[in-house]
C-alpha cells in the first residue's frame, strides 16, 4: 500500500517528458468521464482508475473519507490523482524507468491499461525477440532486474528503437485479440484497444 504523498514525492524522480505523457494518456486516452460498464471487468472506472484497483490499494482511494471505497469514489478521481498514482505505481515503482526509453512510453500505457505485471512480461517478450543469438534470454517473470535492464538495451541495440517499439506493438495487439478470442463479449473494445496500440508505432 502507498500514499498519495508517496506519489506526489516520487515525481521528483520523473522526467518532466513523462509527466506530460503521463496527463496526456489522463486526458486523451483514458478520460475522464466516469463510466460503469456491466461488462468491464474493472468495475466503474474514471480517468483510467477502476474499482477493482482502487480497492486494492487500502483505503488510498477512500476520497470521500467514510471508510470505505466504493463507486462514490470513483466519481471523485480528478485527472490530478490518476496522474499522479499512475507514475507512481505503474511507472516508477515498477522500474519501467529504467527500460530503454523508446521503450518506456508504451510499456508504462500497456501498464495502465492490463496492468504492471503483464505489461512488463511483454516488454521482456519483446527483448527476448530481440536479443542477438549469442545472448541468453531472460525471464519473462513480470519483475523489472538488472538482467532485464542489461537485456532491454542490448536488444535496441541491436535491433534498434523502432523495431523494439514495433515488435512490442506486435504483440500488444495479438494479446488483445487472444482476449476476445476467448471471450467474445470483450469484442467491442477491440478496435480501441489496438488504436491504443498503434499509435507507438515507430516508421523503421
Amino acid at each position: 500500500m502507498f500514499t498519495l504523498q508517496e506519489c506526489s514525492d516520487a515525481l521528483d524522480y520523473v522526467t518532466p517528458d513523462m509527466k506530460a505523457f503521463a496527463r496526456m494518456m489522463v486526458d486523451k486516452t483514458e478520460g475522464d468521464s466516469f463510466e460503469d460498464d456491466p461488462e468491464d471487468h474493472g468495475g466503474a472506472t474514471k480517468c483510467g482508475i477502476s474499482l477493482r484497483y482502487a480497492l486494492d490499494q487500502g483505503l488510498l482511494f477512500d476520497l470521500n473519507g467514510d471508510g470505505v471505497v466504493d463507486v462514490e469514489d470513483i466519481k471523485l478521481i480528478t485527472p490530478e490523482i490518476a496522474t499522479v498514482v499512475f507514475l507512481f505505481d505503474f511507472f516508477y515503482r515498477v522500474g519501467i524507468n529504467k527500460l530503454p526509453i523508446a521503450l518506456q512510453e508504451e510499456t508504462f500505457d500497456e501498464a495502465v491499461n492490463t496492468g504492471q505485471e503483464y505489461a512488463i512480461k511483454l516488454a521482456q517478450k519483446t527483448v527476448n525477440e530481440l536479443l542477438p543469438p549469442s545472448a541468453a534470454k531472460i525471464d519473462a517473470d513480470g519483475d523489472i532486474g538488472g538482467l532485464t535492464v542489461t537485456a532491454a538495451h542490448l536488444a535496441e541495440a541491436t535491433a534498434g528503437s523502432a523495431k523494439l517499439v514495433n515488435t512490442f506493438c506486435g504483440l500488444r495487439e495479438q494479446h488483445y485479440r487472444d482476449i476476445v478470442a476467448h471471450n467474445p463479449s470483450q469484442a467491442k473494445y477491440l478496435d480501441g484497444w489496438v488504436a491504443r496500440a498503434e499509435k507507438f508505432r515507430l516508421a523503421a
